[in-house]
């Protein structure tokens, strides 16, 4: 097994093919890995690629931009994926951490005070 690490060069060296492929870094049993996804057009796309209950989860990190112009550097990516796998760490599934958080703004977002509702009333009036 190739104990593969990316890096800019590596990634700027994957070309282009009539199909879309992957591959991913090398990573430690238990640790989720970071996978490029090269497209016909030539874009790459990093995910992080997790296991979870016997599922495999993907995240998206984003498009690849050695000047981080279009895109995120190998550099940002790298701390997106440290990051995720942090969470990882902490809450077992980063993808239902993340959706739970979501909904939990979304809850907090609607709701206002006794006050509030009774402004938005009398303003209504």
């Amino acid at each position: 097994m190739t104990h593969r690490v990316f890096t800019d060069s590596y990634i700027r060296a994957l070309k282009a093919k009539e199909a879309p492929y992957k591959r991913s870094e090398h990573a430690a049993k238990g640790e989720g890995r970071l996978t490029v996804r090269v497209l016909p057009s030539g874009t790459r796309e990093f995910f992080y690629r997790y296991r979870v209950g016997g599922l495999d989860k993907t995240i998206a990190l984003g498009r690849y931009d050695a000047l981080g112009r279009n895109g995120r550097t190998l550099k940002q990516i790298g701390k997106e994926l440290r990051d995720k796998r942090n969470l990882q760490r902490e809450t077992g599934d980063v993808k239902e951490h993340l959706r739970a958080k979501k909904r939990r703004a979304e809850v907090e977002k609607r709701q206002g005070s006794f006050k509030q509702l009774l402004d938005a009333y009398v303003e209504s009036l």
